[in-house]
């Protein structure tokens, strides 16, 4: 009985599949007994011998029974330990297990074949490889064909019977046009001279030499092959020949370049994005690191792909440590607290964080967006993520929330009222002014409509002079009353006010108003007014008294200059008549005075009154020329009439050879200059400013004196500058805020 048939026969009897099944229950009992006494690397090598006598006596149905029970060793580890790393090497030993149980039934399966081939194993040798899809042929070990199968004369159009036996290289002329040794002939002798020409890219493993072949003309078109080459023994191990087997892989090849050659655009396209990115893989290994980045973290790409362990982070942070790249293939929330601000964007998480290791340990405000990498298959193959420097934004930030918190403590504690209301005359800012001045708290009156803050009988033109405001006009000193919900008192305020607009200017957002509670103010000046009128009456009674005995004292002064014409008595009634005349001028001039102030000031068209005084003053001869624009409007006591005609009285009065009075006005560092100039004779230069002093002059010595006077209510100066000789040149200077100019003069 042969060999093979004494194993048929131990494989149909019973004996193997009691063995199995003892050693089966033997292992698992004392693998239990190991893994109760914590022995957890002893027993595993005993499974070996149930599996290999399976696998061999068995075949397949031993190979299903070996993975079962390669399972049943991990179930155990399994249930007897939860460490990953006894549980990883279990796994690695269940593989163990399953690939020699695959080796042995390799083994037993080829044993089978081989020993139930031998007697026709050339011939099925030949119908094997004439029926292989992949073109392939053999050769002996003169390098003489001796098999040639169906594919292979498919692809280069020669038939076996045209090339079995021939040898002489003849199977590379059939391919290639001329005669050389191709890679089954290397297999049998190899020359590393043709290997560096024909077969840069060659590989060899364990006999076996496999390379890709690009043939620009195979049977008139280009052709790339994959061929795998491997030597022939017989049973003394000696090489008897070898065989060759390739594939047409030419679709697969231009694809693979196709995919390089994308791989490659992309690389470039991440290589030269402006926002610094890398890419990691999802073992957290470096594939991807632009130009960029290399500037920011000043490491270079070389240095950096193919790195793990965080090693990105290193420059950022100082530390190897997870970063927002991370997080997309590992969520954590405690790591998501590290950062000043974590969004999700769907898939994508955006990020602000300080970076305290960037520029030297100077540190940067980054802005971060990482997002996931998908394979064709839809997983999750990695991460890629952009950086932004944001320390300007964030510095200009912070300077904008404390300019915000700034203007919101100025506002909220100015000790002027202050109220802003939207464009539906809503409140939406009240401070603690306006909460004093109300009675009412900002909580209570937010959203509320603007009319609970005014007494009913002037709410309706209260409303009128807010909506104005919302239109576009600007209010400089309106007088509008407040109630004050507590005391029930009106009190009045003068209010100012601008509109809030949006970024372009072209829509009201709100309305800001400040105001300024001049209630007192208004009682203190009628009470002034009250008290004023009263010294004037006074004042008035008495002129009136004293005027009447100095009419009494001068008539009786002339009677007594006739009945007693005495020249030695002349002088003195000359100097008691002159003196009497002084007080007179005195009593008028206190009746002028005391006149000044009286009225408010007023907005008054200084062309108009110009026109008005010249009617009365300028003679015949004497040319009156009004260059001031229509429209100029100056601020200033009602009496200011009098300053134009005292000017004018006065160049006609003392000009001599005067002809023309001019006057003109003009703008000078935002003060509004008024000219009045002659053509006489001008004053003094030791005289300019005498003239202006009470008493000086050549008629009462008060009319400059009262200009100026009047003038000074509303700051307004005057002061003469002209040549002697050349004329009088008087100029008024209005300060600014006190003139304006209006209608067509505007």
């Amino acid at each position: 009985m042969t060999t093979q048939q004494r194993i048929l026969a131990f494989q149909k009897g019973w004996l193997p599949l009691v063995l199995i099944i003892v050693l089966t229950v033997a292992i698992l009992i004392l693998s239990i007994i190991s893994l109760l006494s914590g022995w957890l690397t002893i027993f595993q090598n005993l499974y070996y011998f149930p599996i290999i006598f399976a696998c061999m006596y068995y075949v397949k149905r031993g190979f299903v029974y070996s993975v079962l029970l390669a399972c049943t060793y991990f179930a155990l580890m399994a249930v007897f330990s939860q460490d990953p790393v006894v549980l990883q090497g279990a796994f690695i030993r269940v593989l163990i297990f399953v690939f020699v149980a695959g080796v042995v039934t390799y083994l037993s399966i080829i044993r089978i074949q081989i020993e139930e081939t031998l007697r026709d194993s050339e011939r099925r040798l030949g119908e094997i490889i004439n029926f292989l899809p992949d073109p392939t042929f053999v050769i002996d070990a003169e390098g003489k064909v001796i098999a040639w199968n169906y594919a292979i004369a498919s692809l280069l159009g020669v038939e076996a019977s045209e090339i079995i036996g021939k040898g002489n290289y003849e199977h590379s002329f059939r391919m290639f046009g001329h005669r050389r040794p191709v890679l089954i002939d290397l297999v049998i002798n190899g020359d590393e001279a043709v290997i560096k020409k024909h077969y840069p890219n060659l590989i060899g493993k364990r006999g076996k030499l496999t390379s890709e072949l690009d043939i620009s003309n195979l049977r008139g078109k280009r052709t790339v092959l994959w061929i795998i080459a491997t030597p022939l023994y017989n049973a003394k191990g000696e090489i008897t020949g070898a065989i060759e087997s390739m594939r047409d892989i030419t679709p697969i090849h231009d694809t693979e370049v196709r995919l390089r050659e994308s791989e490659q655009r992309l690389t470039d396209i991440i290589d030269f994005l402006p926002d610094p990115t890398f890419a990691i893989d999802t073992t957290g290994t470096v594939i991807a690191w632009n130009r960029a980045i290399e500037e920011l973290m000043g490491v270079s790409k070389a240095d950096m792909l193919g790195k793990g362990n965080y090693a990105y982070a290193v420059p950022v942070y100082g530390e190897t440590r997870p970063v927002l790249i991370d997080l997309i293939l590992n969520r954590d929330a405690e790591k998501e607290k590290r950062y000043d601000s974590f969004t999700k964007r769907g898939e994508q998480l955006v990020a602000e964080a300080f970076a305290p290791a960037l520029h030297g340990g100077k540190g940067e405000y980054l802005w971060m967006i990482a997002s996931p990498l998908y394979d064709r298959d839809g997983m999750i193959s990695g991460a890629i993520e952009s950086i932004r420097i944001v320390t300007e934004q964030k510095v200009a930030e912070e300077e904008l929330r404390e300019t915000r918190d700034y203007l919101e403590n100025l506002i909220s504690y100015a000790n002027a009222p202050i109220i802003v209301w939207n464009t539906e005359f809503e409140i939406t800012r009240f401070n603690h002014a306006f909460e004093k001045l109300t009675g009412r708290t900002e909580e209570k009156v937010l959203r509320k409509h603007l009319y609970i803050l005014f007494p009913p009988e002037s709410c309706l033109a209260s409303m009128g002079e807010i909506r104005k405001a919302l239109s576009g006009e600007r209010w400089e000193a309106v007088e509008i009353p407040v109630l004050n919900s507590i005391t029930g008192e009106a009190r009045t305020v003068l209010w100012n006010s601008a509109n809030i607009l949006n970024h372009d200017g072209t829509k009201v957002l709100a309305t800001i108003a400040q105001g300024q509670d001049i209630t007192d103010r208004k009682h203190a000046e009628e009470a002034f007014k009250v008290a004023n009128k009263k010294l004037n009456l006074l004042s008035s009674i008495t002129r009136h008294d004293i005027n009447n005995q100095l009419m009494v004292l001068q008539g009786y002064l002339r009677l007594l200059v006739k009945k007693v014409p005495d020249p030695a008595l002349d002088d003195y009634f000359t100097h008691i008549t002159n003196a009497g005349t002084r007080i007179s001028a005195m009593i008028r001039f206190t009746g002028t005075y005391e006149s000044i102030g009286v009225n408010a000031p007023v907005w008054q068209d200084v062309r108009t009154l110009v026109d008005a005084v010249a009617k009365d003053v300028t003679p015949g001869h004497v040319q009156l020329v009004n260059d001031l624009r229509s429209g100029s409007e100056v601020y200033a006591d009602p009496l200011i009439i009098k300053v134009f005609f005292n000017l004018m009285d006065n160049a006609v009065r003392y000009g001599q050879k005067i002809t023309t009075i001019r006057f003109s006005g003009a703008e000078r560092n935002g003060e509004y200059v008024i000219v009045c100039e002659d053509d006489g004779n001008g004053v003094p230069v030791e005289e300019k400013e005498k003239i202006f002093e009470r008493g000086y002059g050549k008629n009462t010595g008060l009319g400059l004196f009262l200009a100026r006077e009047i003038l000074a209510i509303t700051g307004i100066t005057i002061l003469e500058n002209g040549g002697p000789g050349n004329g009088a040149r008087f100029e008024m200077t209005v300060p600014k805020g006190a003139w304006r100019m209006t209608g067509k003069g505007a």
